[in-house]
């Protein structure tokens, strides 16, 4: 079995609030959009979608740092880890499959465990979640940005760009992928 149950439940948390934060995020970001509509008028002037977003953000963030401890503390999360190290191997099997969608070979290389594609989407999704957790709160706390930094306007409107460009990158990879 290639996932333990607690990995499994990890899994499911992870897809669970992903698939809020693209719907409610969007959902933020583009109000006025015909899907949108519904959830406009069971809000009632009260930011339901803003609330369900955080919600879903404190989730991801809390599975996320979950994750951590368990590639520190539990040996299947270790070994969870050194399965996801990429090495020369990956790309060897990369360049394997290559061929055999060519027509250039006749099988598809042995994979272990994880495949260099499923690797890249792993490592992909830890850098996507830091980049979208740090801006996220940083939008979250526009108050405090606002009353405490230096060029606060500056700082907002970054994490704004990067939060809505990687939540479009991220939607269109799980989407496509």
């Amino acid at each position: 079995m290639r996932l333990a149950l607690n990995e499994r439940a990890q899994h499911a948390v992870l897809l669970v609030s992903f698939i809020i934060l693209v719907i409610t995020g969007f959902a933020l970001k583009f109000p006025h959009a015909f899907w949108v509509a519904p959830m406009v008028r069971w809000e009632h002037h009260y930011p339901v979608r803003g609330w369900i977003h955080r919600i879903a953000g404190v989730v991801l963030i809390g599975a996320s740092v979950y994750h951590m401890v368990y590639l520190s503390v539990k040996t299947s999360g270790r070994r969870w880890l050194r399965d996801m190290m990429p090495d020369l191997r990956d790309a060897k099997e990369a360049v394997q499959t290559v061929e055999y969608n060519l027509g250039r070979r006749d099988h598809l290389p042995r994979y272990r465990r994880f495949n260099y594609a499923e690797k890249a989407e792993y490592w992909a999704l830890v850098w996507g979640t830091t980049v979208m957790a740090i801006t996220g709160v940083l939008l979250w706390l526009n108050d405090w940005i606002l009353a405490h930094l230096p060029h606060p306007a500056s700082i907002l409107a970054i994490s704004t760009a990067i939060h809505f460009y990687e939540a479009i990158l991220a939607t269109a990879a799980i989407v496509i992928w």
